[in-house]
């Protein structure tokens, strides 16, 4: 039930007031204004409910900050964002302006909790987050609190409270959307070749002849999915492929000659996405539920394909399948080192019954008008051995030609002074995630231990280090370490995991350019030893 608003008899913070003082009740002695930012987060669902829509939210923070002694020199919308993740850019974007100094408020007022954090772990930590570690006062308008331990077990409750209600909210639009999904109404984007009135999908005539034309062609094996693919990125023989700005891949073609929608087969809740939390960062995870959890219904919406014709592409895409293997990933020598001068792609490997094995451009598979053509590749064994040549010249003194060495990567390139200020930064985090409560004891320990010992090997880097390695130096330990590499590429038993372990200790990448002839091969630096 929701909480009893301002006013009434037995009034919440009627109740509150009488244990004490209240946070978000502080007025300045001299009378100066708290400068404040208004985070407002607003669900899809409740653009439209009374009291809780965006513009009745902004009008009682403004109103309740003028009347309590706050100016709101900031606002922070999300807009049908969920708060059941940290996905929201306006709350990420505020919290990193609590962080700026100098910092452009003081306070974050919300119009009820739950609009802040809706699980009890995201609150504990953002909570701790802004009120220790930057010393931000947190306010809620309709809810506040009395300070001291009453105060915590009070939020405590009320955003245990805000948990419960969205789980139960979940359940609710889930029971919804499945009820839906049985009737046949259609819960997600429209599909090419359909337009989507009152929940239903229905054909679009100049799209749908689009997908039954692609569908007829492989079938007949008169196209193939790469000609299909051109043929719609270029909107020939079909204008209506380019309508709403598609990128026709074959990855996409395949995907809907793939589809059971275009036999009228609609599928819900057959994928989901997650969010996970990884250093302060959410990345979005995507999957397959299982078969059991799917909704299926035959016949939601008229096809544009009957049945034996889809079946029969399936039969071709298998066969397809079967006859192009994908490439092989970290199975071959030399994976993921190897680009192309033209383009600057990788090579893959690629091998048919028909032809031997051979590393090719990834972007000469593309359609036409996206392709890098014409082909660029190498054979693996001839690329072996030109490595293998190089190697041996190499240390023999003999090279025909001054080494290239790689340039190192901005992130790597850092030196030794420049690496001790950020690991004494990532010590003055760990102490302040200790302080605010978000690690324990031990993993502070265990943390810290680590950062010091890299601080001490980084002071020895510092020490040691000159103007820099010059070329002849740099070579005398490239033809060190060449030794050991070509003891292992020559090593018929050693896996080919570990050769190439062993290649990319010492090349950076090859890069192949067929037109004129080159295998340039550009070598790592000693620089990079020292933040390996």
């Amino acid at each position: 039930m929701p909480w009893p608003q301002r006013g009434s008899r037995c009034g919440w913070q009627g109740g509150i007031r009488s244990m004490g003082r209240t946070r978000g009740r502080r007025s300045s002695p001299s009378g100066e204004l708290r400068r404040a930012a208004a985070y407002i987060r607003v669900s899809t669902g409740m653009q439209a409910e009374e009291g809780e829509s965006l513009p009745a939210q902004q009008a009682r923070l403004h109103a309740w900050a003028k009347e309590n002694g706050y100016v709101i020199v900031r606002e922070y919308v999300d807009a049908g964002e969920s708060a059941r993740t940290a996905d929201r850019p306006q709350f990420v974007r505020m919290l990193q302006d609590a962080k700026a100094q100098p910092r452009p408020f003081d306070s974050v007022l919300v119009w009820k909790w739950d609009r802040f954090a809706r699980n009890m772990e995201d609150a504990s930590m953002y909570k701790a987050l802004f009120r220790r570690r930057l010393g931000v006062e947190l306010v809620s308008i309709t809810q506040p609190t009395p300070e001291g331990a009453v105060g915590q077990l009070l939020e405590r409750m009320l955003d245990l409270i805000a948990e419960f209600q969205s789980a139960l909210t979940a359940e609710n639009v889930y029971s919804t959307m499945a009820y839906l999904a049985e009737q046949g109404r259609w819960l997600g984007k429209r599909p090419f070749g359909y337009d989507l009135r009152d929940g239903r999908l229905v054909i679009k005539p100049d799209e749908a002849e689009a997908v039954a034309w692609a569908f007829r062609m492989v079938a007949r094996r008169e196209r193939s999915v790469y000609a299909i693919a051109e043929g719609f990125g270029t909107g020939n023989p079909f204008p209506a492929t380019l309508a709403r700005g598609y990128k026709w891949s074959p990855t996409a073609v395949r995907k809907m000659l793939q589809n059971e929608v275009y036999i009228g087969r609609a599928t819900w809740n057959r994928r989901y996405t997650d969010i996970d939390h990884v250093d302060g960062k959410s990345t979005k995870i995507r999957g397959y539920r299982d078969p059991s959890d799917w909704i299926t219904v035959e016949n939601a919406h008229p096809a544009i394909v009957d049945e034996e014709t889809f079946e029969a592409v399936q039969r071709v895409l298998e066969e397809y399948s079967s006859r192009y293997p994908k490439s092989k990933r970290g199975e071959y020598l030399f994976w993921g080192m190897v680009r192309c001068a033209r383009c600057g792609h990788h090579l893959t490997w690629h091998e048919t019954k028909k032809s031997p094995a051979r590393l090719v451009c990834s972007e000469y598979f593309r359609p036409r008008h996206m392709a890098c053509r014409p082909m660029v590749y190498i054979r693996p064994k001839d690329l072996e051995e030109a490595v293998i040549g190089a190697i041996q010249e190499i240390i023999a003194g003999a090279e025909q030609t001054p080494l290239t060495f790689a340039i190192p990567k901005q992130a790597r390139a850092a030196s030794p002074e420049a690496l001790l200020a950020a690991n004494a930064a990532k010590v003055q985090r760990l102490l302040e995630a200790y302080e605010a409560g978000a690690i324990t004891l031990d993993d502070l320990k265990t943390r810290r231990t680590i950062l010091e010992q890299e601080a001490e090997r980084l002071r020895q880097a510092a020490a040691s280090k000159d103007s820099g390695p010059d070329y002849e130096a740099q070579v005398a330990a490239l033809r060190e370490r060449l030794t050991d590499v070509l003891a292992i590429l020559q090593d018929e038993e050693a896996p080919v995991a570990a050769k190439n372990q062993a290649l990319g200790a010492v090349i950076r990448e090859i890069v192949i350019d067929r037109e004129a002839q080159r295998i340039d091969i550009h070598w790592r630096p000693i620089e990079e030893d020292l933040q390996q």
